[in-house]
């Protein structure tokens, strides 16, 4: 019982920290002017401005380092997960391209988008990805670390891993409802138990980072219309004042589909109770204590 709270008090302090002091670290009224080629990433990607996401990385980075190399007295190896392979990203970034392909035909289908007439050249997609991933070099692993590496991370070693992985989807969506609104909320939320049941399952931390990096890259221009320009489409009337956040909630609904073929395909049900985070050749095993 100690560990399930001190492992909850943990999550909600950093959730805190991470939400309200953030803001106060970072006011907007102190903004270091970005450099030149900064500024024309920011121009590509439209949203968020670098330099933004380098003061935030470096933010975290530091409340990070405060609860688990500091608090909990976690070596610095362990903490930044370099015992893990980093080829990890490869193969989340191999899922990121399945889920976003899948996106992109089933916008098609729909009519959202016309494949046959983009609006930016194959050179202008390539630096719009580029630019993207320039950005998610500092937000995937930020937010992976926390809400994963830490957060489900102490959650699923004292309470049902499965219950870990929806709790911290959830905090995970509802941090980005100041940005994105409710449909950004359940978006993000679906998005945070794929990358979730990816670090639990495979045990590696690079796995959802490298998902996370390469989604963000080729979905976000793709929702905003970088690719293809958004076509209004009668089959989406049904959303009434959320229209205009169709290709946000299109993309929740089949990474939803998604979410639910990788569990049956990977039979996620068979997961520990209790998650160690250890890797093993072989299948995950209960930890001590843990229910058979």
């Amino acid at each position: 019982m100690r560990e399930k709270i001190k492992a909850l008090l943990g999550v909600v302090a950093f959730y805190l920290l991470f939400t309200y002091l953030q803001p106060y670290a970072l006011p907007p009224h102190i903004r270091i002017e970005s450099p030149a080629f900064f500024q024309y990433l920011d121009s590509l990607t439209g949203y968020p401005i670098l330099m933004s996401r380098i003061q935030s990385f470096l933010f975290c980075l530091v409340i990070y380092i405060f609860f688990t190399i500091v608090l909990e007295r976690q070596n610095w190896k362990a903490a930044f997960f370099l015992q893990e392979s980093p080829y990890g990203l490869l193969k989340g970034g191999a899922f990121a391209i399945i889920c976003t392909t899948c996106a992109l035909l089933i916008y098609h289908a729909i009519g959202l988008i016309d494949l046959k007439s983009p609006v930016v050249s194959y050179c202008g997609a390539v630096s719009i990805v580029f630019a993207w991933l320039v950005g998610q070099i500092f937000n995937a692993p930020k937010e992976e670390f926390i809400f994963r590496g830490y957060m489900l991370d102490r959650l699923a070693r004292n309470f049902n891993v499965h219950l870990a992985i929806s709790g911290s989807s959830t905090i995970f969506g509802l941090v980005h409802i100041s940005e994105f609104g409710l449909p950004g909320v359940f978006d993000a939320a679906v998005g945070g138990i794929i990358l979730g049941y990816m670090f639990v399952y495979y045990r590696n931390i690079w796995v959802p980072v490298g998902f996370h990096a390469l989604y963000d890259a080729l979905a976000n221009p793709l929702q905003a219309g970088s690719f293809f320009a958004l076509q209004p489409t009668a089959s989406l009337a049904w959303l009434g004042a959320y229209a205009d956040q169709a290709p946000m909630i299109c993309s929740a609904m089949i990474n939803t589909v998604l979410l639910i073929a990788f569990f049956v395909w990977k039979r996620l049900w068979l997961l520990p109770k209790y998650f160690e985070g250890d890797a093993h050749a072989d299948a995950p095993r209960l930890r001590d204590g843990g229910a058979s």
